[in-house]
């Protein structure tokens, strides 16, 4: 076809119009007007049905995992269509709960969810040749329903059609329009076309223009011209000088009522698009989470993230449906390495309450948080339910340390009451010896205290010295109800320089979660054993036996 663009696709709009009423005037002398008019004669005799009903379009899925959105408007899609192993996931997006079911004619509930809540979903494998047509409804509401249709697996098409997102100028398209507009494009890779759908409410131009890495048309590394279809059949354009070396521009006038412009080339690819870099990252998220949750790990959001970047995919955006991809599997990835740490937390946690049982010790609180811990599993709170494993096995081995500690008071009691009366006798002397040194105008040496050990000593309330374990023993003595891990910590704090550490640096240390760790301090602080600071966008922990 030649690419000169003849001056009739230019003429102006008064042409156009003349044109019209000339064969409107030829249509009606000619009598073309009887036999539409007989149709619609005998139409209009006809059911309203025939006209009001419309079939609804199917969509389909040829992944492993199909999704169907459960809304307050119905399901989306309505009508899918999927291959025989599917697992078809609906997903409730509404703030309402729903209930699904439904299956073929001959077993209409051959499945059937629990009520689904909002942000739960429910999944049915349709495997071991089981095709045909399934319907399904919403058990609350009459009015929605739904069908799947599973087809036997067969040898994909090599031939696909990939949506075109033009309103993005890395698209490698651009799209103007006059006395119209572009609703959506999509291209055939191995066909070289690409084709726009169009609203021309009157007669119009299209401005098109491709990047040559999307659309060209060269035979022997020349130019070459394209073939344009209007509606399917062949139109005429004009190619406008390119303002860019990679780039080529196609003109055409577009008649009244047009619905579609295609350009057919001679090499397409659409890479430019990141076609091929979002089907894999989707292939990886779909068997990531295909795997994950066949393991009974529950991956909702992953799920979530998974939906959105196959309506981004669908929707021509190619580069965020990849990046939504890869942070579902990032996300799937996550909720299954935190799901076996909560496991091998909770069976610590079990070990340490059994343990503690036979020693003769109810540990009812521990009980309750191991409980608390297995219900957030099951609904997927990993994170929660990691951290109250842990604090379950801590409340279990307090118990056991408060049985040891009663055990043996008496016998520190005593012992104690040992160091007591010599550090009395050693006061009576030196009183003795001051009042000695005083008469004689003699200066008194610093008092001191002999402690086997080299601790640093620490001042007490009574002005005396004595050392770091001393003044810790002294005061576990006095409160023998202190946690074992709260008396570790505080010797950890006593121990750093000027006895101050930070709240991040003992949680690192014995690798507590940020809320355990904020409750060991607080309790610790209402023994008055340490003060809290605020230093900066941080807590200072300040040991008060200085």
């Amino acid at each position: 076809m030649s690419t000169n663009f003849t001056e009739s696709f230019f003429r102006s709009d008064i042409y156009h119009r003349k044109t019209s009423v000339t064969m409107q005037t030829k249509f009606l002398r000619q009598g073309y007007w009887l036999p539409p008019l007989v149709v619609l004669f005998f139409l209009a005799g006809s059911s309203p049905l025939t006209f009001a009903q419309e079939t609804q379009r199917a969509e389909t899925c040829n992944a492993d995992i199909c999704y169907i959105k459960v809304t307050d408007d119905g399901f989306s899609p309505e009508r899918l269509v999927v291959r025989d192993g599917s697992t078809v996931v609906w997903k409730n997006v509404d703030s309402s709960a729903h209930m699904i079911a439904g299956g073929p004619a001959e077993n209409p509930a051959l499945f059937n969810s629990s009520l689904l809540s909002s942000g739960r979903d429910y999944a049915f494998v349709f495997n071991g040749g089981m095709t045909g047509e399934f319907r399904y409804f919403d058990q609350g509401r009459n009015n929605m329903a739904g069908e799947i249709v599973v087809a036997p697996r067969v040898l994909e098409n090599p031939v696909k059609q990939v949506n075109i997102d033009f309103a993005d100028p890395s698209s490698g398209i651009k799209i103007a329009m006059a006395q119209g507009d572009v609703t959506a494009a999509a291209a055939v890779p191995q066909l070289h076309k690409l084709t726009v759908w169009l609203d021309a409410p009157e007669h119009g131009m299209l401005k098109m223009t491709f990047d040559r890495r999307l659309l060209d048309s060269q035979v022997m590394g020349k130019d070459a011209p394209f073939e344009v279809l209007v509606d399917g059949k062949s139109a005429g354009y004009k190619e406008m000088p390119a303002t860019a070396a990679t780039q080529r521009t196609l003109v055409l006038p577009v008649e009244e009522g047009a619905k579609s412009v295609t350009v057919v080339g001679r090499q397409m690819s659409v890479d430019l698009l990141g076609y091929g870099e979002a089907q894999v990252a989707l292939d990886r998220a779909e068997k990531a989470i295909a795997e994950f949750r066949g393991n009974g790990i529950v991956v909702a959001d992953a799920e979530g993230l998974l939906l959105n970047a196959l309506d981004a995919f669908a929707a021509g955006k190619y580069r965020f449906a990849t990046s939504l991809a890869n942070e579902a599997t990032d996300l799937a990835s996550s909720a299954n390495r935190t799901a076996q740490a909560a496991i091998q937390a909770m069976n610590i946690a079990e070990v340490s309450i059994n343990a503690t049982k036979t020693l003769g010790i109810n540990v009812p609180e521990a009980e309750e948080m191991l409980h608390r811990t297995k219900e957030m599993y099951v609904y997927g709170g990993y994170d929660d339910a990691l951290s109250m494993a842990v604090q379950a096995k801590m409340a279990a081995t307090d118990s056991t340390d408060q049985l040891y500690t009663a055990a043996g008071i008496a016998g520190v009691s005593a012992g104690w009451a040992v160091v007591y009366l010599r550090l009395r006798h050693k006061g009576i002397a030196r009183a003795a010896a001051a009042e000695v040194r005083k008469k004689e105008k003699v200066a008194p040496p610093p008092p001191a205290i002999e402690v086997e050990g080299g601790s640093a000593p620490v001042e007490m309330q009574d002005g005396g010295l004595v050392s770091q374990a001393v003044a810790l023993d002294l005061v576990f003595a006095e409160k023998p109800h202190i946690r074992r891990g709260d008396r570790d910590v505080l010797r950890y704090v006593m121990g750093q320089d000027n006895g101050e550490a930070l709240l991040a640096d003992i949680r690192n240390r014995f690798l507590l979660p940020k809320s355990s760790a904020w409750r060991l301090v607080k309790r610790l602080e209402r023994e008055e054993l340490v003060e809290i600071i605020k230093f900066g966008n941080q807590n200072l922990i300040r040991c008060r036996l200085r």
